[in-house]
C-alpha cells in the first residue's frame, strides 16, 4: 500500500518510520526543499493548493491523509474527489475549529468546559459572568497552543479583545484548550 501525506515533516516522518516496518511506501507533498520526511519516501515538492502536484499524488497513491490541521481543508476536498482521504475534509474543519469541535461535542452529549464566542467587550463580560474568572482567551482557529492565550483574572483586567477571542475557565497554567472560531 502507498500513502499519500500532505506534508513532511515530523509526523510524517515518524508515520513513515512505523509504516514502512509494515510494508506501507509513502508519498510527501510538501513545499519544503528540506521537508525531513523526504528521505523516507517520494518527496513532491509543491505547495499544498498546486492542483496539478496534488493530482498527481492522488494518481500515485491509495489512499492520503495529512500530518498536520493547517493543511487547507479544499486541499484535502479537492483530493477526495480522486482518492480516499482521512480524516475527512469536514472533519478537518470541525477539528481544527475549536468552537465548531466543541459545539459538536456538546451536541453528541460529550462533556465539555464552558466556551463562549467573543465578539465584543459586552460578549467578554457577560462570558466572565456566565463562566467565571480566571479565565483564558484565545482566538480560533489555529489557536491550539498556549501562544494564543490571554489571562482574564477579573473585569477589566483582561486585554480589550479582538473581535471572536473565546473566554473559557481556567483553573490551572493548561486547563483551558476551547478557543471559539474567528468568524
Amino acid at each position: 500500500m502507498k500513502i499519500g501525506v500532505i506534508g513532511g515533516g515530523q509526523l510524517g516522518r515518524m508515520l513513515a518510520l512505523a509504516g514502512t516496518p509494515l510494508g506501507m511506501s509513502f508519498a510527501f507533498l510538501d513545499p519544503a526543499p528540506d521537508a525531513c520526511a523526504a528521505a523516507l519516501g517520494e518527496h513532491i515538492r509543491a505547495d499544498y493548493g498546486d492542483q496539478d502536484h496534488l493530482r498527481q499524488l492522488a494518481d500515485e497513491v491509495d489512499l492520503v491523509t495529512f500530518e498536520f490541521e493547517s493543511v487547507p481543508a479544499e486541499t484535502v476536498a479537492f483530493l477526495a474527489q480522486f482518492v480516499p482521504v482521512y480524516p475527512s475534509a469536514q472533519a478537518l474543519r470541525i477539528a481544527r475549529d475549536r468552537w465548531f469541535e466543541k459545539s459538536l461535542f456538546r451536541d453528541l452529549g460529550i462533556p465539555t468546559p464552558a466556551f463562549a464566542d467573543i465578539a465584543s467587550q459586552a460578549d467578554l463580560d457577560q462570558a466572565a459572568a456566565d463562566i467565571g474568572l480566571p479565565a483564558v482567551l484565545r482566538p480560533a482557529p489555529w489557536a491550539t497552543t498556549a501562544r494564543a492565550r490571554r489571562s482574564c483574572a477579573g473585569p477589566r483586567t483582561s486585554p480589550a479583545p479582538s473581535p471572536n477571542w473565546a473566554a473559557c475557565p481556567a483553573s490551572s497554567k493548561a486547563s483551558c484548550p476551547s478557543p471559539a472560531r474567528f468568524r
